[in-house]
């Protein structure tokens, strides 16, 4: 399903289906509500897909950052699409999110749930990759939490979702003034997908090349 040569990860689908379950299932512990925004901001790492996909089985509405992003965009986001959760990557060249996000949100070196003035409905920031940043909740803590929820909520929780439900949250580029953020169902990105990949002609003996 997923090879990074980068970072020597090969996983299968069912390794990826795995994994998926046990960080949704961790999110549930977390205490992430169905209709929660979860703004996730990192580059081309395997967590991206993962948490993409976790999100969408506990029924939370994904909010995708720029990674080209700053300070000023970043609170932007945040405070319109009053996201519960921010899970966030170390940064891609030139950009540290690790950075941006402490100067954006100066309560994270205070709490591990930090409650913030400028985003009252933050609840928590979670640091995607290695290494421990003040008041961010490490990833692997996260899916180390799935023994807190069983896989018969995880079910429950999934069958309460609806294709029509909002799934993801994408904003436009703002060049011709503030970013608007588009909002899109389950529906509409799996129609998308599948007429993409239809008329593409894509097979399972097919590999796709992502920069």
């Amino acid at each position: 399903a997923i090879v990074h040569p980068e970072r020597q990860v090969r996983m299968t689908w069912r390794q990826l289906a795995a994994e998926t379950d046990c960080l949704a299932r961790g999110l549930l512990a977390l205490g992430v509500h169905r209709g929660d925004r979860v703004a996730l901001w990192a580059g081309n790492i395997p967590q991206w897909i993962i948490v993409m996909f976790a999100v969408a089985k506990v029924g939370a509405v994904l909010v995708n950052v720029n990674t080209g992003y700053r300070e000023k965009e970043l609170a932007l986001l945040l405070r319109q699409s009053k996201a519960a959760w921010l899970l966030v990557g170390n940064g891609i060249p030139g950009n540290d999110f690790i950075a941006t996000a402490h100067a954006c949100i100066p309560e994270l070196g205070q709490s591990d749930l930090p409650e913030c003035k400028e985003f009252p409905f933050l609840r928590g920031v979670v640091a995607l990759e290695d290494g421990v940043s003040s008041g961010m909740l490490p990833y692997t803590d996260v899916l180390g939490m799935a023994y807190k929820t069983s896989t018969v909520e995880l079910v429950a929780r999934e069958a309460s979702i609806s294709p029509w439900d909002v799934a993801n949250i994408q904003y436009t580029s703002g060049t011709s003034g503030v970013p608007k953020g588009v909002m899109l169902t389950h529906q509409a990105i799996l129609n998308n997908g599948y007429w993409i990949g239809h008329n593409l002609r894509l097979t399972p003996k097919d590999k796709i090349c992502l920069p």
